[in-house]
């Protein structure tokens, strides 16, 4: 493990498990946990105003900007404080391929494999739903949209909401937060995909034996 590496996840570990932001006026407050995901929200008294002026979901918008810059001015702080300075940085290693492997699967065929794979890559691309994820309290009086872990929009229905105090109005926006991130989490795709994996593993090979023969011929060249 790099030095550089070895400061990010001790800057993380000195990280709060939350963080919160507030939004100008101070009627909203979000949280957001160490993994950068908004995790809460929840209001202070005088929140009234902002729904009769329909703020109050702008408002829940520009505090959980406010806790997202708050988060990553906290990691900052905490890489300094844990990285050394970059002269300490050791140098990148060099890599090459291990003039030993020999290849397993005929290079044809690899090319043919691969190309089968980016091709299911980019027509399931075509078809994933890169809208916001939506979460609605029961009884529909907040709406939260969230794109990845962000949150990028809030609804209060002015009507319904009218009659609540602060604390039930931070509990059905938890539930329309909880349901927003339910629903992203469901839409989550792997990172990478396990058969181009296989198969760069496998076409590396390839230029490996070219070195080995022309190692064992006296060249240079293939």
């Amino acid at each position: 493990m790099t030095a550089l590496t070895e400061g990010m996840r001790a800057g993380e570990a000195r990280l709060p498990e939350e963080t919160e932001g507030t939004d100008p006026t101070g009627v909203a407050r979000v949280q957001v946990g160490a993994q950068g995901m908004h995790v809460g929200i929840s209001f202070n008294e005088g929140w009234q105003g902002a729904l009769a002026e329909g703020t109050l979901g702008s408002a829940v918008v520009a505090a959980a900007q406010a806790a997202s810059l708050a988060r990553a001015d906290a990691f900052r702080a905490a890489i300094e404080t844990q990285c050394p300075s970059q002269d300490a940085f050791p140098p990148a290693p060099s890599w090459s391929p291990d003039p030993d492997a020999s290849p397993t699967t005929d290079l044809g065929d690899l090319v043919e494999r691969a190309l089968t794979a980016a091709t299911a890559i980019q027509s399931g691309a075509a078809t994933v739903d890169v809208s916001a994820a939506i979460g609605t309290s029961r009884c529909g009086e907040v709406t939260v949209a969230l794109t990845g872990d962000q949150l990028v929009d809030v609804t209060v229905d002015a009507q319904s909401a009218r009659s609540l105090s602060t604390y039930g109005l931070t509990m059905v926006a938890q539930e329309a937060l909880g349901r927003a991130r339910a629903e992203a989490a469901a839409r989550q795709r792997p990172a990478r995909d396990p058969e181009l994996d296989t198969l760069f593993g496998e076409a590396m090979a390839h230029p490996n034996q070219m070195i080995r023969q022309s190692e064992v011929h006296g060249g240079t060249g293939v």
